[in-house]
């Protein structure tokens, strides 16, 4: 649906909370029942009602949602708020057993089990090497309550972390890259991977491997990483291993496709080769001038972000 060409446009940025009504219901033909969302530009979402049973949705409601995700392609993943956790906050949660789990090709690996307030599990790796929750097993007792951040939520699952592995960033500058040194490799719910950074002071980070797959990291190797802050949020980026930002390029085009672009539609997009990571997108209508060679276009790096390569192109 478009936007009311005659209401000031909202865009929808990552990270923000933005108000969408409840305008309706439909169930598709496999059986799969959703929610019709309204967004603040009058733009139609669908949110699956399976994950969101304890939160009671009603049609005609008024919800919050932060958008989680805008992808290459200009899809947009919207995670109503919880009615009871909020990002970056700590609670407490009660504590169920240990669990171990034996991944393909994989080591054994052992996982501490706690429930959150709708009686969901929540986990969070238990070792003796990289436990920031500290002590072994026979620590922890059922019905204990451990403190606990949460920092995903995502299809209604709550996800936690340990605090050892949330370093302090007061001391690094937005825009700045530090040293650090791969110290480990964790497995979090969620078939989540991440590597353990450590900082020249001691301090430790995670780094979701799954952004940077194609850079060539490995545990004990040193990198260097951009902080960026984008509102509440600070993460790393590590330094691309071919780009860098402000530099131009010629990139081949290797075929079509399309991006979104919210809230007006779609549009036709040059897809863009990438051997360091996921292909580029560029909409047609933003490339200015054609190059010598018609399979190549030159473009200038504005950004990395999460390995993502974002590019303005002549």
């Amino acid at each position: 649906m478009i936007a009311d060409t005659h209401s000031p446009v909202l865009r929808l940025r990552e990270g923000k909370v933005y108000p969408f009504r409840i305008t309706g219901t439909i169930e598709l033909p496999d059986g799969s029942k959703y929610f019709i969302l309204s967004d603040p530009n009058l733009v139609k979402h669908l949110l699956s009602q399976k994950y969101y049973e304890n939160y009671y949705f009603e049609p005609g409601q008024l919800i919050d949602c932060r958008v989680d995700k805008i992808n290459c392609n200009g899809k947009i993943y919207i995670e109503p708020l919880h009615p009871f956790y909020r990002l970056g906050k700590k609670y407490d949660f009660p504590f169920v057993r240990f669990s171990m789990h034996r991944p393909k090709n994989g080591t054994t690996e052992s996982f501490a089990v706690f429930e959150d307030i709708f009686g969901n599990e929540v986990k969070i790796p238990w070792d003796t090497n990289y436990c920031g929750l500290s002590g072994s097993q026979t620590d922890l007792k059922a019905g204990d309550t451990m403190k606990l951040t949460v920092v995903r939520i995502k299809m209604g699952q709550i996800y936690v972390s340990d605090t050892d592995f949330d370093g302090d960033f007061k001391s690094f500058k937005s825009g700045e890259e530090y040293p650090f040194t791969i110290t480990g490799y964790r497995n979090y719910p969620g078939k989540q991977g991440y590597f353990i950074l450590q900082s020249e002071k001691g301090s430790q980070y995670k780094l979701r491997n799954k952004f940077y797959e194609k850079y060539g990291l490995s545990i004990g190797r040193s990198i260097l990483c951009r902080v960026i802050r984008e509102g509440k949020d600070t993460f790393l980026e590590p330094k691309h291993p071919f780009y860098q930002i402000g530099s131009e390029y010629n990139f081949n085009i290797t075929g079509m496709d399309t991006i979104r672009e919210y809230p007006e539609g779609q549009s036709s997009a040059y897809v863009l080769k990438n051997e360091y990571g996921k292909d580029i997108l560029v909409a047609v209508g933003n490339v200015s001038k054609d190059h010598p060679d018609a399979s190549m276009i030159t473009c200038k790096v504005i950004d990395i972000r999460k390995g993502r390569v974002i590019v303005d192109c002549f």
